[in-house]
């Protein structure tokens, strides 16, 4: 999450143009031995691309649009620790307003409790099976134009 902040902030002051090329030098000295150079953003526009091309895709898929969106849930500690204003700069995210971007923590245990405890909520997630669908994104005809569009960061906003 940390190096997610450090890219929104490099974009955010110009240093990080928006094909993911860094200005002014090879690297940033972040501290103590610690750089960010130009093969750790590649590395990083990489999977923000698929993440950025994986949400593209479903969205066509089921034919609703980013602004459709009433929320965007960050699971996991990886989720809860990432600042959803960071993750939205670099492209992590989709472009929605920041109070519709919630970090819910454990997630997969959250729910696993709601279904021990409700038989409402157990009998909810058993009808989850018999709606959810199958999309494989590897061979989707899109995902290498939604890949290589999704690694270009959006223009920063202040």
């Amino acid at each position: 999450t940390g190096l997610i902040d450090t890219l929104a902030y490099l974009r955010r002051s110009g240093l990080l143009d928006p094909s993911g090329c860094l200005r002014g030098g090879g690297a940033f000295h972040l501290s103590g031995e610690v750089s960010l150079g130009q093969a750790d953003v590649r590395e990083l526009q990489s999977a923000i691309g698929a993440v950025s091309a994986a949400t593209r895709i479903l969205l066509d898929h089921t034919g609703l649009a980013v602004r459709d969106l009433d929320h965007v849930f960050l699971a996991g500690s990886f989720g809860a620790a990432l600042d959803p204003a960071s993750a939205r700069i670099v492209g992590l995210v989709p472009d929605l307003p920041l109070e519709r971007v919630l970090a819910v923590g454990n997630a997969a245990m959250e729910g696993a409790k709601a279904a021990l405890l409700s038989h409402r909520e157990r009998r909810a997630a058993f009808q989850v099976p018999v709606h959810a669908e199958y999309v494989e994104l590897s061979g989707h005809p899109g995902f290498n134009d939604a890949f290589l569009e999704g690694m270009a960061f959006p223009d920063p906003i202040p």
